[in-house]
């Protein structure tokens, strides 16, 4: 699967990749140390997609990890340079805000199946396999509707990922861009 997607990616170098034994937690990493580019799979995520129909959901998040690499996300001299926006109030988070929802679209892109992106989405915010099954997408969003304004806001401009809720948005809103080029 990782190679199929850095290949479509055009990833030359490709980073290894590994399963890490997470003891509860559902996540993924890009990461670079030194030279080498990384993957990072915690298993317990892995065994919530591994079931043979949703393959593509397990594509997407590893498409969404090897996006960050393929987008620079993670090389050092693009960091490097971006160091100063860091310390400036919010731009920081800001940056890390878009870098996610960049991810989140060129791996709904590369595994083409808007349901399947979305239910990757659904299974990193419960980290259940039995509310994944019984989670109305369309109810999911609708939670953004229920953020407090000014809570919503603060707990936005300070955090480093989008709220899963507009990452589901931002997928939904991808989908009908690419069906009205059509």
């Amino acid at each position: 699967m990782a190679d199929e997607i850095a290949t479509a990616l055009d990833i030359k170098e490709k980073p290894e990749m590994f399963i890490v034994n997470s003891q509860g937690l559902t996540n993924a990493l890009a990461v670079k140390f030194l030279s080498r580019k990384y993957t990072l799979l915690f298993s317990d995520l892995v065994d919530l997609l591994w079931e043979e129909k949703k393959q593509d959901q397990l594509r997407f998040v590893i498409a969404h990890e090897l996006a960050h690499h393929a987008a620079g996300h993670v090389n050092f001299w693009i960091n490097l340079l971006m160091k100063p926006a860091m310390f400036i109030p919010f731009l920081g988070s800001a940056y890390s805000r878009a870098c996610e929802l960049t991810c989140d679209r060129i791996a709904a892109e590369i595994i083409n199946n808007k349901s399947a992106s979305i239910n990757a989405l659904i299974t990193l915010a419960s980290g259940s396999r039995e509310l994944v099954t019984a989670t109305n997408n369309d109810s999911f969003v609708q939670q953004e509707l229920s953020v407090p304004t000014v809570f919503g806001f603060l707990q936005e401009i300070t955090s480093s990922h989008p709220r899963m809720t507009k990452r589901v948005i931002a997928i939904n809103a991808i989908s009908l861009v690419i069906k009205n080029r059509l």
